[in-house]
């Protein structure tokens, strides 16, 4: 009876420790997105140039709808099939450009590409209006003749079909403002508190800072506060008629243009990661937001009355201290990231569910 029992635990502790181990072979980890050169079809002059370690580095946007995946550093690729295989898109926006930031809107149509240029004249940014399938670039508003470095290092686009963009200045850290995409630009003022910008026509424009935030009903010339809610990092996040942000509070909303903000649910336990831009993504719904926080990725599934850590940082992005993107595939609940520019780190991805 002894040798039964014991042979019967030996199984059972057997079997519980195969399904423990099928639950941790099942169990999603950060992996590295394939990103040698054979997987990127480019020019070879643009591979050698840009890419002749793989992809190291750089910024990344994700089409929250259908899982495409944008990433730019010297040049801007497509990838549809989760990072395996990439196709050139633009070769970027002024030679010798580094990519600063993407902003894709939930739409999955707009796409702003920010960044900086050694060549005077040159914004180091551009556009897309068709989800990446044409670009153009941004005129510079910084002073052609001085040599030294230029580009915009943030930007907030006019949501549906608008032509208005706000944007910081990389050289100056200037705040500007387009009624043709970036065409021509008028300088409004100086940005060294701004943390986000948002648009929501051609004169709404809304500015947030470390105390709070201000807002212009004459495209920039004169600027009120309309709320205290401080350190809305990134470009608003539109869904609808309602705006969405981050604040020192927590999940901000506005269903007035900007002219009121209310606060939904808690702050989250932690604040946006220091040197990201894109602040607050949007996911599968109107209660489902992301930001990219000190710990890793954290998100609320309820309209921002509860946060919880997605994952944490693999280890060798814990420890770096560059610029982290992150971007979010809603469609098949799939996480990206990506650090820093040229000579950065390696892009990586996490699924919470198997992905076909």
């Amino acid at each position: 009876m002894l040798r039964s029992r014991f042979v019967l635990g030996t199984v059972c502790l057997g079997l519980n420790l195969a399904a423990w181990v099928r639950a941790e072979e099942k169990e999603p980890t950060w992996v590295p997105i394939a990103s040698e050169k054979a997987a990127i079809k480019a020019p070879p002059e643009v591979l050698k140039k840009a890419f002749s370690n793989g992809i190291g580095g750089g910024y990344l946007a994700v089409n929250p709808r259908n899982g495409e995946l944008y990433i730019e550093d010297h040049a801007c690729l497509k990838s549809t099939d989760g990072g395996k295989t990439y196709v050139l898109l633009a070769e970027g926006f002024g030679n010798g450009a580094y990519a600063f930031c993407m902003d894709m809107h939930a739409d999955g149509k707009k796409i702003a590409v920010c960044g900086w240029c050694d060549v005077p004249g040159s914004s180091g940014s551009g556009f897309s209006l068709d989800g990446g399938k044409t670009w153009e670039q941004f005129g510079s508003f910084d002073d052609s003749t001085l040599k030294e470095r230029h580009g915009i290092t943030g930007v907030a686009l006019e949501p549906g079909d608008g032509k208005t963009v706000l944007a910081k200045g990389y050289r100056e850290k200037q705040l500007c403002y387009s009624a043709d995409l970036g065409k021509t630009w008028t300088k409004l003022a100086k940005s060294k508190d701004c943390l986000g910008l948002g648009v929501f026509s051609s004169r709404e424009l809304v500015i947030s800072n470390f105390n709070g935030i201000v807002r212009s009903e004459d495209a920039g010339v004169t600027w009120a506060e309309v709320s205290k809610f401080g350190w809305a990092a990134g470009p608003v996040v539109h869904l609808g008629s309602a705006a969405y942000w981050l604040s020192d509070k927590g999940l901000i909303v506005s269903k007035d243009r900007g002219k009121t903000w209310a606060v939904q649910g808690v702050a989250p336990p932690s604040r946006v990661r220091g040197g990201v831009w894109s602040g607050l993504l949007s996911g599968k719904d109107e209660n489902h937001f992301l930001f990219l926080a000190k710990e890793g990725p954290m998100e609320t599934m309820d309209g921002g009355k509860t946060w919880s850590l997605v994952a944490k940082y693999p280890e060798d992005y814990a420890k770096t201290e560059l610029g982290i993107s992150l971007g979010y595939d809603a469609a098949h609940d799939v996480f990206y990231m990506i650090a820093g520019g040229h000579g950065g780190l390696r892009p990586v991805k996490y699924a919470r569910q198997p992905v076909p």
